[in-house]
């Protein structure tokens, strides 16, 4: 049986990264309908995984991280956040290795490019910080899925939302210096990807856009 596709979208807040999800799952779900289930979840052909997963115990941590209500060395948060997704890893081998499909909100690319940031932007502003290298920051991650595609999601719609500003809900500098961070992380892996501009009222080119990529990837 032909592993499913693990498909991976990455991006900055605010980028609109869950709205093409959603959008893209509606037109790729032929077959609404359960096909299986594990763990008491519901299995599609296409199915959503999103992190970090703040409905484990760790993941509440992690929100409570995300929302400056506690701090964490960033060794401690990078575990944290590895452990979150690792916390699924067998349920989504599951999947993949049954012929479904998975569409991942976030992955270990999203740890490794915001690291990198951090510290970029803590050496232009002259601050102090704790400088990881790359093998330092995804060293909890070694053993990860490795998706076959990542989509870089470049939008800037966060006012649109309604909540409080998160921890990395940051500024225009950052994400300029972040989108290279994220393409430096992508390639450490070796993983294919393409950069998508979310472009506002182009909605559905987008979505068709990456449908023609996911079709070419069926098609090799």
């Amino acid at each position: 049986m032909q592993r499913g596709l693990f498909l991976v979208f990455e991006g900055n807040n605010g980028a609109g990264k869950t709205t093409i999800i959603n959008k893209l799952l509606d037109k790729l779900q032929s077959e609404p309908y359960v096909i299986d289930i594990i763990n008491e979840r519901q299995i599609n052909k296409w199915n959503i995984y999103k992190f970090p997963n703040r409905n484990t115990i760790l993941g509440k941590k992690i929100d409570d991280f995300l929302k400056n209500k506690i701090n964490l060395t960033k060794d401690v948060e990078l575990k944290f956040f590895a452990d979150n997704r690792k916390e699924f890893q067998a349920e989504m081998l599951y999947i993949l290795n049954r012929g479904y499909n998975i569409i991942c909100d976030r992955y270990v690319y999203s740890s490794m490019a915001y690291t990198l940031t951090s510290q970029s932007v803590d050496i232009i502003n002259k601050k102090d910080t704790q400088i990881l290298s790359m093998d330092q920051i995804i060293k909890y991650d070694y053993n990860c899925i490795r998706p076959d595609y990542v989509f870089i999601i470049c939008g800037d719609f966060l006012h649109l939302r309604n909540e409080n500003k998160e921890k990395y809900h940051k500024n225009k500098l950052f994400n300029s210096i972040l989108l290279n961070n994220y393409i430096l992380s992508i390639q450490r892996y070796s993983t294919n990807f393409a950069i998508i501009d979310n472009i506002y009222g182009k909605l559905d080119e987008t979505i068709e856009i990456i449908i023609k990529i996911i079709n070419d990837i069926k098609n090799k």
